[in-house]
């Protein structure tokens, strides 16, 4: 662990610890990344520790200089050193809230309370986490007392915590993610041309999201195979961005379905406005969500979508208006709204309304503010 000594600042209002335990950078990741420095001006001092070493959100991190921090040891296994390790550095810090992100961290940090100097946690849920089992979920359920507030990202997920987890609805708070509108902004600077990130002159339809099974890339290429068949333009290209355990399962599938003129996976990039500024539309594939901060940024970019009904998806698009939402696992739909898509909305108003949505009520400074008023209010009544 990074040998640090930690002293509370006089100018800062108090010290917030981001707790992660994961290798790559997601929509949690994202969302810590562009909530700290936000939180910095506000004099609210605010770090991260994660419990996986060599995580691709450290480099990031250090580049915007959010003070970043790892444990040492297997990033897979918990074991006594290091539970010591992290308990030694959350108390060395003075840390007097701890924000968790991810069933395993929420665990550990509710067993290790006794030893904590009083510290106050508060657990973020950014997913439905439909992989959960029983056991996963009495886990939480019967630890939950040890958290002051879960924060949802949409009422979808408060509305999944009080139903599966039997969280107290005064432990319970909605605050939407916020995307910066000014950074994701088609006028933001001149972006390189289709030719100079080597992508097709032909309409593109990104998608961004790790190569997992429940960002749902499988239903994805069926669909456009069977939209090929209905009659959808050889003009449509889809570029993948991201990354994940699935890719030589996709790229097989692929193959298989002979769309390897159609869909172009170009791995994962620390800043995909340019690919989004050469879109068209952008596709949601996912079988589960929270609130999807990869189509909220694609929206700010002026882009319509076509999304499924999964998590707060529909708290952010309208059917019909910004996009369109079809069942997860629906071929049929999805097929045919590829074509709509293709045929009938990429000359429209959709992308302008779009990118209206995001800025009239998903802004970075609501959620900042949100966050801020939260933080208030728990230490105020921890304090009194």
């Amino acid at each position: 662990m990074n040998d640090i000594v930690i002293m509370n600042s006089k100018n800062k209002k108090y010290r917030v610890l981001f707790l992660l335990s994961n290798p790559g950078v997601g929509g949690t990741e994202t969302f810590v990344l562009s909530l700290i420095p936000l939180l910095a001006k506000k004099g609210v001092d605010a770090s991260i520790l994660n419990l996986w070493k060599d995580s691709d959100i450290r480099q990031i991190a250090n580049n915007i200089d959010i003070p970043y921090y790892e444990l040492e040891g297997d990033s897979r296994r918990s074991n006594i050193k290091k539970t010591v390790q992290l308990v030694s550095f959350i108390n060395e810090g003075e840390y007097d809230l701890i924000y968790l992100f991810g069933l395993r961290v929420n665990i550990i940090l509710r067993l290790l309370t006794p030893f904590l100097k009083n510290k106050i946690l508060i657990s973020g849920v950014r997913g439905e986490d439909d992989w959960r089992k029983w056991y996963h979920v009495l886990a939480d359920r019967y630890t939950q007392h040890k958290i002051s507030m879960t924060v949802c990202n949409c009422k979808k997920l408060l509305s999944l915590k009080r139903n599966r987890e039997k969280t107290p609805l005064d432990k319970l708070l909605v605050i939407a993610n916020g995307i910066d509108i000014h950074y994701f902004s088609k006028d933001y600077k001149l972006w390189p041309n289709k030719t100079e990130l080597n992508l097709p002159e032909a309409h593109t339809f990104i998608t961004v999201a790790g190569l997992r099974e429940v960002k749902g890339h499988e239903f994805l290429l069926e669909s456009i195979a069977k939209a090929k068949n209905k009659g959808l333009s050889s003009s449509v290209n889809f570029l993948w961005i991201g990354s994940g355990p699935l890719k030589e399962k996709l790229e097989e599938k692929i193959e298989k379905l002979s769309l390897d003129d159609s869909v172009k996976m170009i791995g994962s990039f620390g800043d995909v406005r340019p690919y989004l500024a050469n879109s068209e539309a952008f596709i949601l594939p996912s079988r589960g969500e929270g609130m999807p901060r990869a189509m909220m940024e694609a929206m700010s970019m002026e882009l319509p979508v076509l999304c499924t009904d999964v998590g707060g998806v529909t708290e952010i698009v309208e059917n019909g208006r910004e996009g369109l939402v079809v069942p997860y696992g629906d071929v049929d739909a999805m097929s045919d709204s590829l074509i709509q898509l293709s045929e009938e909305w990429l000359n429209g108003d959709r992308g302008s309304l779009a990118r209206q949505t995001i800025v009239e009520k998903f802004s970075l400074d609501k959620m900042v503010n949100e966050h801020l008023i939260l933080f208030n209010n728990i230490i105020r009544r921890k304090k009194g």
